[in-house]
């Protein structure tokens, strides 16, 4: 019974140990006034980006692109992949705006069930970060100054593949490719006044 009960305060320290260790990062997230991301409308694709945001941690340092998909058809998902463009006006985050593809899950469809129908995915989950008031650094990306370019960004996200639980599938890559295509031939002061 005595060494039950220590088993159990062990189990009990360690996990409140580990709760006060991991803390959320703190993130800013960007005005709308100074860019945007834009979803390609993709009508019949059952799966729908329903947030996607551009975030930076307090220094200011990179660019974070958070987003949040649901489920809208009648299966369960295995696998989804997909893309974003992003593209910023400043020099310290150009290496970060060209474009990434992000895949989920099992390719084959043999791994286990990633998203349920009606359910969500985050590829940063909000009990993960903190959201605070923008910092003196990332205000320096923000604000303009004479001879200098205020930070602008466009970001522009799409579905590329779903795979079902029956083993099913969605290709969203052909419609888009060309729109990516544009995309990546604009400048970022074009492209924020066209979707406006």
């Amino acid at each position: 019974m005595k060494s039950l009960l220590l088993i159990i305060a062990f189990i009990s320290f360690s996990q409140i140990s580990l709760g006060q260790m991991i803390k959320p990062t703190r993130v800013v997230r960007l005005p709308e006034e100074n860019g945007v991301v834009a979803i390609v409308n993709q009508p019949t694709c059952p799966v729908k980006i329903v947030v996607a945001e551009i975030l930076t941690k307090e220094d200011g340092a990179y660019p974070i692109l958070r987003y949040v998909l649901q489920n809208n058809s009648r299966k369960s998902i295995k696998y989804f992949s997909v893309a974003f463009a992003e593209k910023f006006t400043i020099e310290k985050w150009h290496s970060f705006g060209s474009g990434h593809e992000e895949s989920v899950g099992s390719v084959d469809g043999k791994g286990p069930i990633l998203l349920d129908r009606g359910k969500f995915y985050s590829n940063w989950p909000a009990r993960e970060f903190e959201i605070v008031p923008s910092t003196e650094s990332v205000n320096k990306l923000l604000v303009t100054k004479p001879g200098e370019q205020k930070l602008k960004f466009i970001g522009l996200g799409m579905i590329t593949k779903v795979t079902f639980s029956d083993g099913s599938s969605f290709d969203g890559t052909p419609p888009s490719s060309e729109l990516y295509d544009l995309f990546m031939t604009e400048s970022v002061d074009y492209l924020l006044r066209i979707s406006k």
